[in-house]
Formats: C-alpha cells, sequence, structure tokens
C-alpha cells in the first residue's frame, strides 16, 4: 500500500457507498457528459448528496499526477466497454442495465478494498470523481458510454501507453506493463469489431432463461469461425420455442460450421431441459483450428459432462478423418447449418455433407428422413453462391419444406436472414 492511501484499519470501506437504489445513466443522459460542464446537474435524480454527476476526460487520473497503480486500474476496467449481449450491450436484460455500484464493480473484478482506496485518491486529486462510490462508479462508465467521448477516450489511453515508466514512481515494471495491456486491449476495443481481444459474448434467447455463455477469440480473416455470427442468433431463437423444437429437431443432431457453437449448444440445454429422449447424439464440427475454442464453449455452458455431445473436426473438403471417428455410415436425423456460404467452394461442399450425413427413410426400422435447417444472410456480395446451393440442394434430391424472411442485424449491422427446411423427396 502507497503512503497515499490510508490502512484499511483507519476507515469503513462500506461508507463510500450511498444508501438506496442508484439507477445507470441513461443513454439521453451521456451523450452531454462531453459538454463543457459546471457539475451543477445530477445524471441520477436522487439527493444532492447522493447524485452522480458528469465528469470530463481531464478529471480522469492522469500520469501527471503519479497516481499509485491501483487507482489506474480500477479506472481502467471501469472504463473497459460493457459485456456484448447478443449483438450490442443495449440488449442486456433490464437486470444487468439496473446494476448497483457493488454489482458493477464485482463484474468488472474490482474489489471493494481497491475501489476504496481508489476513492481515497481521487477525493484528494480529482474532486468531482471523488464525492462516492457511486460518483466513481457510474460516472466512469458513462463517460465511456457515450460514442462522442471515444476519440477523448482513445488519447486518454494512449497517452497513458506513452508516458515513461520514471514518471509514475509508485508503479513497478510488472504494474507498468499491465497497464500497458489494459490500455492497449481498450484501444483496440474502440476501433471496431474486427481489433476486439478475446472476449465473452452473452447470448439471451427469447424465452429461455439460461444465458449462453460464448468465448470469442481475436478474430482474423483465415478463422472467421472463431466469430459469432447472427444467423446462428436467428436459428438459435427458433429452436427455443417449444412448437419449433417438438417439430424440427430429432435424433441424432449435426451440426455443420458450429463456429462459437450457439446453435449446438442451444440444442444440448434444450435437450437437457426437456429430456424427452427424443435428441439423441449432439455432434458440433468445425474445422481444426476452430474446435479447441467450440469445446472450451461447450464446457463453459456446463455441458462438458453430457456424453450425447461431441465436439470434433470435419473438413468438408476432405471428411475421412471424421468418417473414420463416428463410423462408416453414420447418418444423422438433424443437420444444422448457419451461414455456410462464404466462398465459391461452399455450396458443392455443402451438399456433399448433406448427402453424405442426412439420413435417408428407412423401411427396415421405420425412422422418417432426416431434416435439414439452414439459416443464410442475404449478402448481395455472395448471392449467386446462395442461387447455386438450392440449385444443388435440389438436385441431391431434397425439397424445401419450410421457409420464412426475417430482419435482424450482428456486429457490422443490419441483415436480412433467410430460414430454410429441407427433407428428401
Amino acid at each position: 500500500m502507497t503512503e497515499d492511501i490510508a490502512n484499511e484499519d483507519e476507515f469503513d470501506s462500506l461508507s463510500f457507498f450511498s444508501a438506496g437504489p442508484v439507477r445507470c445513466v441513461s443513454d439521453d443522459q451521456s451523450t452531454h457528459l462531453f459538454e463543457p460542464s459546471n457539475h451543477e446537474e445530477p445524471l441520477v435524480d436522487t439527493e444532492e448528496e447522493e447524485g452522480v454527476y458528469p465528469i470530463h476526460i481531464l478529471d480522469l487520473p492522469s500520469h501527471s499526477q503519479n497516481p499509485p497503480f491501483i487507482v489506474l486500474d480500477t479506472i481502467l476496467k471501469l472504463l473497459k466497454k460493457p459485456d456484448i449481449h447478443n449483438f450490442h450491450a443495449s440488449q442486456a436484460p433490464s437486470s444487468e442495465s439496473n446494476k448497483s455500484s457493488v454489482e458493477t464493480l464485482e463484474e468488472r473484478g474490482i474489489t471493494l478494498e481497491d475501489a476504496s482506496q481508489t476513492l481515497e485518491w481521487l477525493t484528494a486529486n480529482s474532486p468531482v470523481m471523488g464525492r462516492n462510490m457511486n460518483q466513481l462508479v457510474f460516472s466512469t462508465t458513462a463517460l465511456q458510454a457515450s460514442a462522442s467521448n471515444e476519440p477523448d477516450l482513445i488519447a486518454y489511453y494512449t497517452k497513458l501507453i506513452s508516458a515513461p515508466l520514471h514518471t509514475l514512481s509508485k508503479i513497478t515494471q510488472q504494474e507498468h506493463e499491465t497497464l500497458l495491456s489494459m490500455a492497449s486491449n481498450l484501444i483496440a476495443e474502440s476501433s471496431g469489431r474486427a481489433s476486439f481481444p478475446t472476449f465473452t459474448r452473452k447470448i439471451h434467447l427469447p424465452g429461455f432463461k439460461q444465458v449462453v455463455k460464448l468465448i470469442e477469440p481475436a478474430m482474423s480473416y483465415e478463422n472467421l469461425g472463431l466469430k459469432t455470427w447472427g444467423s446462428s442468433l436467428h436459428l438459435s431463437s427458433r429452436l427455443v420455442n417449444s412448437d419449433n423444437w417438438q417439430r424440427l429437431v430429432k435424433g441424432d443432431v449435426l451440426e455443420l460450421g458450429a463456429g462459437t457453437g450457439l446453435c449446438g449448444i442451444t440444442v444440448g440445454l434444450l435437450a437437457r431441459q426437456y429430456a424427452d429422449g427424443g435428441v439423441g447424439e449432439i455432434m458440433l464440427t468445425d474445422l481444426e483450428p476452430i474446435v479447441k475454442n467450440l469445446k472450451n464453449n461447450v464446457e463453459v455452458n456446463g455441458l462438458s459432462n453430457d456424453t450425447r455431445i461431441r465436439c470434433e473436426v470435419l473438413d468438408w473438403s476432405n471428411p475421412e478423418s471424421f468418417i473414420k471417428i463416428v463410423d462408416v455410415g453414420k447418418k444423422y436425423d438433424t443437420i444444422i447449418l448457419s451461414d455456410p456460404i462464404y466462398s465459391e467452394l461452399h455450396p458443392g461442399w455443402v451438399r456433399d455433407m448433406i448427402k453424405l450425413f442426412l439420413r435417408h427413410q428407412s423401411e427396415d426400422d421405420g425412422l422418417p428422413g432426416g431434416k435439414v435447417l439452414l439459416e443464410i444472410p442475404r449478402r448481395e456480395r455472395f448471392e449467386k453462391e446462395r442461387e447455386d446451393l438450392w440449385h444443388l440442394i435440389d438436385e441431391a434430391g431434397l425439397i424445401e419444406v419450410e421457409s420464412e424472411e426475417e430482419e435482424g442485424f450482428d456486429d457490422f449491422g443490419e441483415q436480412t436472414f433467410l430460414f430454410k427446411c429441407f427433407k428428401w423427396k
């Protein structure tokens, strides 16, 4: 502990919290945070001493003030972008957006002791931020929430990165490296989805209580499967409807190009919820660089001990190694695909996988033929490839039995999605 921070025995850390509920700052309020402020109007409508007032970028601790590590660490954690729910932080349920300051600190990985020490330093060095714990937490997160503040925040992070270590005499070399990493990640987060460092996306499906958590490593063009795409959200949202579940998903399930695993994980969670014996093996597949993260996501969602669920490598251009794993002649009753077309080669490969693995109707065992559930975005760039896919599926002997177009969006904006269900003719 530094000389500027009092020993924890000398004060009650809970005294920094204001009594009573405090709501989060609204979008309308946060848009004014970087206008010249006289700090007269609180952002939160409570008694004046409990109010949360807007702060300016200059109210944040700077290296010229020589703050202790714990102060900069706490501030950078509070400035981190909130969790992404579905495809935007704003899609979080109300329970996520109305958290108390204590809950927000816990979510950001900040201990009460660290926050209290930070607040004491701010009280002496940045009185506007140091009014109380609610002021520290909500004014800082509100500063980050307004898109208009992003250039100023990037400049702030850049100054911290460029500050020589000798100007931060209370910070060790290791602590300095930690701050550099944190500030660099914050800059990456502000540079668009393609620049994001590894993060966890929280998926909320309509009428489904469990939040699906998906780890998404830093994305590259070579590994587009490390990202969750809008098609998988729309298809999963369709499946959680109980009528659709009973009607569409049966027997052994194969997901082709599972990516982060949203659809397959949803199927696994639904199979566990209904426990009706209608679903057998659930096989999630993708290319080798994708499967490790796929397995992590299965584990994160509590399905790693479910013996029905497997994650295996399946290369559409060369499926021989997969066939050896699952046995020659293995067929599936339900095949799931979401957003499988982003190359001129994909329509033919998808057709081949369907022909190879979709169960035909059998007179011997009385089982019906399998179904293909496919969700695909209407990207203009791949219009020809989509038409090729429909043509090849028809030639392969399948017929469309259901089709629906729906509007939605993903990380890159609004998008039209198309759901289709196919079965053997």
